[in-house]
């Protein structure tokens, strides 16, 4: 559901409902997503053999890229 130019309004429960039913299927994978409001928050998703696993992280104000970047070194300086 579109909310404006740079943001969008997802309903995790269903797409965590889908991805798990689907996850058998699916290949391996990993993604985040880094929403900000009063603090920014870190959304890990990574279906690994067939499950799907779901972490979020609360950090300070303008720390979930750095948070990522420890997460995933190989995003080190590619985050700006």
């Amino acid at each position: 559901m579109p909310a404006g130019a740079d943001m969008v309004y997802a309903q995790y429960a269903l797409a965590q409902r889908v991805l798990e039913s689907a996850a058998p299927l699916l290949e391996d994978a990993r993604w985040y997503a880094i929403l900000t409001q009063c603090e920014d928050i870190l959304d890990c998703w990574e279906l690994t053999a067939g499950r799907l696993r779901y972490e979020r992280h609360l950090t300070e104000e303008e720390q979930a890229r750095e948070l990522l970047q420890q997460l995933e070194p190989s995003l080190r300086g590619r985050l700006d």
